[in-house]
């Protein structure tokens, strides 16, 4: 795993984590909130304000908003980025 922090924000407690697997995720303080493997995105909470901005700063990443992500988290979805479907989250 390669571990990388947010190039504007590099003071922030957060960092987004590469895996050897092609998974892309986003840490905040020490737990992993959102995930991306295979095209599908997983948000596993919002918890604090603080991690609610990472969220924002991570979803930029991929051409969505914050709102996008705590709408999956809502209603319990994952999402995938190239096709556009939604699936219950496991």
């Amino acid at each position: 795993m390669t571990q990388v922090k947010f190039k504007e924000h590099t003071s922030a407690q957060a960092s987004i984590n590469y895996y050897t697997d092609g998974t892309v995720a986003l840490q905040s303080y020490q737990t992993i909130v959102v995930e991306v493997r295979e095209n599908w995105i997983k948000v596993n909470g919002l918890y604090s304000a603080t991690t609610r901005k990472h969220i924002g700063w991570f979803a930029k990443m991929f051409n969505l908003t914050y709102r996008d992500l705590k709408q999956l988290y809502e209603d319990s979805k994952i999402y995938n980025m190239s096709t556009g479907e939604y699936k219950d989250a496991q």
